[in-house]
C-alpha cells in the first residue's frame, strides 16, 4: 500500500534526522518537519504520534522534546 510505504519511510528518516540530537532537545515544528521531508503535516503528526507511542518523543505544552534516542530493531 503506497500510504503505508509512505509512511514507513517517513518515519525512518524521522529517526535519522533526531539521531543525533541531545536528550530534552526541543524537535521542529510539524511544518518544518513535513517540509524538510517533503510530506504533509497530516504524514508528521502520524509519525510522530507513533514516537510518542514508543517513548522517543515526549510531548510539552510547547514543543515535543527528544526523551530517548531511536534504537534499531
Amino acid at each position: 500500500m503506497r500510504g503505508n510505504s509512505l509512511f514507513k519511510r517517513t518515519y525512518n528518516r524521522s529517526l535519522d534526522l533526531i539521531g543525533g540530537m541531545p536528550l530534552g532537545a526541543p524537535m521542529t515544528s510539524e511544518t518544518q518537519l513535513a517540509q524538510t521531508l517533503g510530506v504533509s503535516r497530516t504524514t508528521v503528526r502520524a509519525v510522530l504520534a507513533l514516537m510518542t507511542e514508543a517513548g522517543i518523543v515526549t510531548p510539552s505544552r510547547t514543543r515535543r522534546r527528544l526523551s530517548r534516542p531511536p534504537v534499531a530493531r
